[in-house]
Protein backbone atom coordinates (compact mmCIF):
# COMPACT_ATOMS: atom_id res chain seq x y z
CA UNK A 1 0.00 0.00 0.00
CA UNK A 2 1.13 3.16 -0.90
CA UNK A 3 1.42 5.60 1.70
CA UNK A 4 0.40 9.54 1.30
CA UNK A 5 3.96 11.05 2.18
CA UNK A 6 5.44 8.64 -0.90
CA UNK A 7 2.49 9.85 -2.87
CA UNK A 8 2.31 13.47 -2.13
CA UNK A 9 6.33 13.07 -2.08
CA UNK A 10 6.23 12.01 -5.99
CA UNK A 11 4.10 14.52 -6.97
CA UNK A 12 5.92 17.04 -5.84
CA UNK A 13 8.84 15.96 -7.59
CA UNK A 14 6.78 15.65 -10.85
CA UNK A 15 5.78 18.80 -10.25
CA UNK A 16 9.17 20.58 -9.81
CA UNK A 17 10.71 18.61 -12.44
CA UNK A 18 8.15 20.16 -14.73
CA UNK A 19 8.12 23.68 -13.84
CA UNK A 20 12.36 22.92 -13.93
CA UNK A 21 11.60 21.73 -17.61
CA UNK A 22 9.77 24.33 -18.82
CA UNK A 23 12.38 26.89 -17.48
CA UNK A 24 14.88 25.46 -18.61
CA UNK A 25 14.15 24.23 -22.37
CA UNK A 26 14.57 27.55 -23.61
CA UNK A 27 14.67 26.17 -27.17
CA UNK A 28 11.06 25.17 -26.60
CA UNK A 29 10.38 28.39 -25.07
CA UNK A 30 11.99 30.73 -27.98
CA UNK A 31 9.59 28.06 -30.48
CA UNK A 32 6.68 28.78 -28.57
CA UNK A 33 7.49 32.77 -28.53
CA UNK A 34 8.10 32.58 -32.70
CA UNK A 35 4.67 30.66 -32.79
CA UNK A 36 3.09 33.46 -30.71
CA UNK A 37 4.46 36.01 -32.92
CA UNK A 38 2.97 34.18 -36.55
CA UNK A 39 -0.28 34.15 -35.05
CA UNK A 40 -0.35 37.79 -33.90
CA UNK A 41 0.84 38.86 -37.22
CA UNK A 42 -1.44 36.36 -38.93
CA UNK A 43 -4.51 37.53 -37.02
CA UNK A 44 -3.75 41.42 -37.71
CA UNK A 45 -2.89 40.49 -41.58
CA UNK A 46 -6.66 38.99 -41.85
CA UNK A 47 -8.17 41.44 -39.77
CA UNK A 48 -9.08 40.15 -36.80
CA UNK A 49 -8.21 43.59 -34.54
CA UNK A 50 -10.40 45.91 -35.18
CA UNK A 51 -11.54 49.11 -33.70
CA UNK A 52 -14.54 48.11 -31.53
CA UNK A 53 -13.32 45.49 -29.23
CA UNK A 54 -15.86 42.67 -28.03
CA UNK A 55 -15.74 39.59 -25.97
CA UNK A 56 -15.68 37.41 -28.92
CA UNK A 57 -12.48 39.62 -30.73
CA UNK A 58 -10.37 39.34 -27.21
CA UNK A 59 -11.33 35.27 -26.88
CA UNK A 60 -10.63 34.84 -30.40
CA UNK A 61 -7.05 36.50 -29.94
CA UNK A 62 -6.49 34.75 -26.71
CA UNK A 63 -7.44 31.18 -27.43
CA UNK A 64 -4.33 30.31 -29.70
CA UNK A 65 -2.11 31.31 -27.29
CA UNK A 66 -3.61 29.69 -24.05
CA UNK A 67 -3.99 26.71 -26.67
CA UNK A 68 0.24 26.96 -27.75
CA UNK A 69 0.35 27.16 -23.74
CA UNK A 70 -1.32 24.22 -22.52
CA UNK A 71 0.34 22.20 -25.29
CA UNK A 72 3.57 23.24 -23.85
CA UNK A 73 2.52 22.89 -20.49
CA UNK A 74 1.42 19.42 -21.79
CA UNK A 75 4.65 18.33 -23.23
CA UNK A 76 6.34 18.77 -20.37
CA UNK A 77 3.88 17.11 -18.01
CA UNK A 78 4.15 13.93 -20.05
CA UNK A 79 7.97 14.06 -20.36
CA UNK A 80 8.38 14.60 -16.38
CA UNK A 81 7.56 10.80 -15.59
CA UNK A 82 10.42 9.83 -17.76
CA UNK A 83 12.91 12.28 -16.85
CA UNK A 84 12.31 10.84 -12.97
CA UNK A 85 12.46 7.95 -14.06
CA UNK A 86 15.69 8.54 -15.67
CA UNK A 87 17.12 9.93 -12.39
CA UNK A 88 15.84 7.43 -10.14
CA UNK A 89 17.67 4.52 -12.11
CA UNK A 90 20.50 6.67 -12.95
CA UNK A 91 20.80 7.08 -8.71
CA UNK A 92 20.46 3.30 -8.22
CA UNK A 93 22.88 2.20 -10.63
CA UNK A 94 25.18 4.67 -8.77
CA UNK A 95 24.24 3.30 -5.23
CA UNK A 96 24.52 -0.19 -7.23
CA UNK A 97 28.13 0.56 -8.31
CA UNK A 98 28.99 2.31 -5.25
CA UNK A 99 27.92 -1.23 -2.91
CA UNK A 100 29.75 -3.39 -5.65
CA UNK A 101 32.79 -1.21 -5.33
CA UNK A 102 32.95 -1.58 -1.01
CA UNK A 103 35.45 -3.69 0.42
CA UNK A 104 35.43 -5.62 3.54
CA UNK A 105 38.33 -4.73 5.45
CA UNK A 106 40.07 -7.52 6.27
CA UNK A 107 38.74 -8.27 10.20
CA UNK A 108 35.52 -8.01 8.94
CA UNK A 109 36.72 -10.64 6.38
CA UNK A 110 37.89 -12.83 8.67
CA UNK A 111 34.51 -12.54 11.15
CA UNK A 112 32.27 -13.16 8.54
CA UNK A 113 34.30 -16.69 7.25
CA UNK A 114 34.36 -17.15 11.18
CA UNK A 115 30.63 -16.71 11.39
CA UNK A 116 29.79 -18.54 8.36
CA UNK A 117 31.96 -21.47 9.74
CA UNK A 118 30.74 -21.66 13.14
CA UNK A 119 26.92 -21.76 11.79
CA UNK A 120 27.53 -24.28 9.72
CA UNK A 121 28.20 -26.37 12.58
CA UNK A 122 25.00 -25.73 13.65
CA UNK A 123 21.69 -27.85 12.80
CA UNK A 124 19.08 -26.22 10.88
CA UNK A 125 16.74 -25.80 14.00
CA UNK A 126 19.60 -24.18 15.56
CA UNK A 127 20.34 -21.90 12.84
CA UNK A 128 16.81 -20.72 12.89
CA UNK A 129 16.85 -19.94 16.58
CA UNK A 130 20.11 -18.45 15.82
CA UNK A 131 17.89 -15.79 13.14
CA UNK A 132 15.54 -15.59 15.78
CA UNK A 133 17.33 -14.24 18.18
CA UNK A 134 18.74 -11.98 15.90
CA UNK A 135 15.41 -10.64 14.96
CA UNK A 136 13.82 -10.31 18.67
CA UNK A 137 17.11 -9.21 20.24
CA UNK A 138 17.19 -11.50 23.11
CA UNK A 139 15.03 -15.19 24.34
CA UNK A 140 13.86 -17.61 26.45
CA UNK A 141 15.60 -20.50 26.74
CA UNK A 142 12.17 -22.19 27.10
CA UNK A 143 10.56 -20.51 24.07
CA UNK A 144 13.97 -20.22 21.44
CA UNK A 145 13.12 -23.70 18.84
CA UNK A 146 8.98 -23.28 18.56
CA UNK A 147 8.18 -26.45 20.41
CA UNK A 148 11.65 -27.54 18.59
CA UNK A 149 14.22 -29.34 20.99
CA UNK A 150 17.27 -26.60 20.51
CA UNK A 151 18.25 -25.78 23.80
CA UNK A 152 21.30 -27.86 23.10
CA UNK A 153 22.04 -25.80 19.70
CA UNK A 154 21.87 -22.83 21.92
CA UNK A 155 24.18 -23.83 24.42
CA UNK A 156 26.64 -24.66 21.29
CA UNK A 157 26.18 -21.44 19.57
CA UNK A 158 27.14 -19.50 23.17
CA UNK A 159 30.08 -22.40 23.33
CA UNK A 160 30.97 -20.78 19.62
CA UNK A 161 30.63 -17.43 20.57
CA UNK A 162 27.75 -16.52 18.75
CA UNK A 163 25.42 -16.05 21.24
CA UNK A 164 25.95 -15.05 24.82
CA UNK A 165 23.58 -15.67 27.65
CA UNK A 166 22.60 -14.33 31.38
CA UNK A 167 20.32 -16.12 34.07
CA UNK A 168 17.75 -14.63 36.04
CA UNK A 169 15.09 -15.77 38.28
CA UNK A 170 13.00 -16.73 35.24
CA UNK A 171 16.04 -18.89 33.77
CA UNK A 172 18.16 -18.87 31.07
CA UNK A 173 18.15 -15.71 28.22
CA UNK A 174 19.84 -16.02 24.68
CA UNK A 175 21.56 -12.87 23.08
CA UNK A 176 23.39 -11.96 20.17
CA UNK A 177 26.95 -11.86 20.78
CA UNK A 178 27.55 -7.82 19.81
CA UNK A 179 30.96 -8.29 18.33
CA UNK A 180 29.89 -10.51 16.11
CA UNK A 181 26.15 -9.38 15.60
CA UNK A 182 27.18 -7.59 12.00
CA UNK A 183 28.68 -10.36 10.43
CA UNK A 184 25.86 -12.44 11.47
CA UNK A 185 23.55 -10.59 10.53
CA UNK A 186 25.32 -9.73 6.82
CA UNK A 187 25.75 -14.00 7.05
CA UNK A 188 21.65 -13.95 6.83
CA UNK A 189 21.35 -11.20 4.43
CA UNK A 190 23.29 -13.27 2.04
CA UNK A 191 21.44 -16.47 2.58
CA UNK A 192 17.96 -14.39 1.76
CA UNK A 193 19.65 -12.47 -1.28
CA UNK A 194 18.11 -14.08 -4.54
CA UNK A 195 19.85 -15.85 -6.46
Amino acid sequence: MVSWASFLGYYKQFWIQVFRDMYDSWISQVVGIILSVLIVFAQWYFGVFTRNLTKANVLSVLYPYLILFFLFFLFHIVRAPVKLDKMLQDRLVGKTKELESYQLNPLEQERHSLVASKIAELNPSGVRAVRKILVTGEMHGAFAGDGEPVSDQLIKAVSLNLLSSRYDANGRYFSINPDLRSAIEHYFKLRNKPR
